[in-house]
């Protein structure tokens, strides 16, 4: 009798789980839609980039993010977003100075050589028989500590590689550190990349 009580609890919570996911789904992609028809509207490139960054990070829930426009060789940080830095300093780093080689020196420099999307639940502990390292020198420079990473290329509609929209540390709807980006970040992230 107690363990069918048991088996009951168990499947009203899995039950009720399902049901919290799927409505966390379709907010994911009400919002999509929603974001898409108004990006269509943007016409400067500058507003339009931004405003891709912003509403990626905010339905992905990542708590910062780049996009690199590659010029040749290098990937250029175009535009950054970092809720942690904006908290702690009233002034914004400026990183559009800085650039990365496209080599497997860094995540983002092996996503736009690769042209592969690379997820991964903590920066610091890839393993080395992966193809790419992570370049520590963006942490270094403010102080922030980069976990989880989400970065994929950024392609025109004829399919051509103009850069990389990488998101940083993967956190809940509260703001709270989760362990990794989800299958379902990466495929809703996929959208905002193309």
């Amino acid at each position: 009798d107690r363990d069918l009580e048991d088996t009951r609890h168990l499947i009203d919570s899995m039950r009720s789980d399902l049901q919290a996911d799927n409505r966390t789904q379709r907010t994911r992609v009400d919002g999509m839609v929603q974001v898409g028809l108004e990006l269509n509207k943007v016409q400067d490139f500058h507003v339009l980039m931004d405003r891709i960054l912003s509403d990626a990070r905010r339905l992905i829930n990542a708590d910062a993010g780049t996009v690199y426009l590659r010029e040749g060789k290098v990937l250029r940080f175009a535009y950054a977003q970092n809720d942690t830095l904006a908290r702690q300093s009233t002034e914004a780093p400026r990183f559009s100075s800085l650039s990365i080689a496209v080599s497997d020196h860094s995540i983002a420099g092996w996503v736009g050589s690769s042209g592969e999307t690379v997820n991964v639940p903590d920066a610091y502990a890839i393993e080395p028989s992966a193809p790419f390292r992570f370049d520590p020198t963006f942490d270094r420079l403010t102080g922030y500590r980069t976990r989880s990473v989400l970065a994929m290329p950024l392609r025109t509609s004829q399919g051509r590689s103009v850069g990389v929209l990488q998101l940083l540390n993967a956190v809940d709807e509260r703001g709270l550190p989760r362990e990794r980006f989800r299958e379902s970040d990466q495929a809703l992230l996929t959208h905002f990349a193309s």
